[in-house]
């Protein structure tokens, strides 16, 4: 079935829109109103999505969602930066017109890709955003952050997942009452690209002032090749069954991380690493799946600043309690909702008595995991000679023992 080009793009256009006021409103309330720029509308975008999804998911679980996570990194934040509320609130019109034109040309890209030359909206739309929007409906239905149902339970499994995108779905799914699937694919999808363009934007003009034609294609690699994840044909045998065609464009999930590693990087640009590493922990709640790279990469980085004397020992201190606190929440947070689904099962207490001590070592593996991603990391990291080599170049570089 051919889907008309103006079936969506009508709640495409409010979705952004939304998006753009919400991030407005609270990036007036805590940035002193500073003067539009690039970058500043890419972080209103970026407010607004994770303020859609914290707000949505806490009201439709009754707060039992990983999303609340984000309050403690909201808490953090402002015990960190300390930002004084601002009551004045500007919209530059001509900068909103041009994010929605990127918008409109990205819908339409999007589009022509199901319904171009020829219809082949079942080679394009990968089998995992129609099982994106079986989970949203399910989300909106029951409020419940679970994937599937299981026979033996009363309602479904909770589990850890990328919630993200769906929670965001699911709000304004709810709101438009309209086809989940269209919503996500022709609305969220486009308005999560713009971002990731405008923020895209606001990088090239960092590293490339003068070039002004470069600063409007070079956003677009971005999405096409998210990262160093190039495409490959998949008629090519070797990479058929590879992972070589998961980007940006492919694949929706990693468009609200693409959106996170981008502020971190703001904050890594301006050496404000403890903001930098507050955006990277988000990542582990938009999507649990990364929470160990997370973990091991954070750990890494701030031994690194360390040896690299970038940071004190006072700050590097002070860098691992966020790590630590939103570990312990998630490995807190997935015992809760094991708890909570042997609470739904079916079987008698007698049936369930059995598997009490399997359950209990399965919950201290979560801490288990949390403490080799850390201090693992940071064991392996110092006995390794090249970190005494480069501590000690270093500090002969800035004069240090001398």
């Amino acid at each position: 079935m051919r889907i008309g080009f103006f079936n969506n793009i009508g709640y495409t256009l409010l979705t952004f829109i939304t998006t753009y006021i919400i991030g407005h409103l609270v990036y007036g309330l805590i940035s002193g109103g500073s003067k539009s720029s690039t970058k500043s509308e890419f972080v209103k975008n970026a407010i607004g999505t994770v303020t859609i999804i914290v707000l949505y998911s806490t009201f439709k679980t009754k707060l039992i969602t990983i999303n609340i996570g984000f309050f403690l990194l909201f808490l953090l934040y402002w015990w960190h930066n300390r930002p004084k509320l601002n009551t004045q609130f500007k919209i530059d019109g001509k900068i909103v017109l041009v994010q929605l034109l990127i918008l409109t040309i990205l819908y339409t890209f999007l589009y022509l890709l199901l319904f171009g030359i020829k219809e082949r909206p079942y080679i394009w739309l990968m089998i995992d955003h129609t099982l994106y929007a079986t989970y949203i409906d399910k989300l909106n239905a029951i409020g419940v952050e679970g994937k599937e149902s299981d026979l033996f339970f009363k309602e479904p499994v909770r589990n850890i997942y990328h919630f993200g995108e769906l929670w965001y779905t699911a709000f304004f799914s709810w709101i438009y009452k309209h086809n989940t699937l269209q919503v996500l694919y022709f609305s969220v999808f486009p308005s999560f690209l713009t971002t990731i363009f405008v923020g895209g934007k606001a990088l090239t003009e960092y590293y490339f002032k003068k070039n002004k034609s470069y600063q409007w294609i070079a956003p677009f690699s971005i999405i096409i090749l998210s990262g160093i994840v190039f495409y490959f044909p998949k008629s090519v045998e070797f990479f058929s069954l590879s992972w070589g065609n998961d980007t940006i464009l492919s694949c929706i999930k990693y468009s609200p991380l693409t959106i996170l590693f981008i502020a971190a990087f703001f904050y890594i640009i301006d050496k404000n690493f403890y903001n930098a590493i507050l955006i990277m922990l988000a990542c582990t709640l938009i999507n649990s799946a990364t929470s160990p790279a997370v973990f091991i990469g954070l750990t890494v980085f701030i031994c690194v600043l360390f040896c690299l004397k970038d940071i004190k020992i006072k700050d590097t201190l002070l860098a691992f309690i966020p790590i630590l606190l939103i570990g312990l929440f998630i490995a807190s947070y997935a015992i809760l909702i094991g708890v909570l689904n042997k609470k739904n099962l079916s079987f008698d207490n007698s049936y369930e008595a059995n598997f009490s001590l399997t359950d209990k070592l399965t919950d201290l593996l979560y801490y288990k995991t949390f403490f080799n991603c850390m201090i693992g990391t940071l064991i392996k990291f110092f006995k390794r000679p090249s970190f005494w080599g480069t501590s000690v170049i270093r500090r002969e570089k800035m004069g240090y023992g001398k």
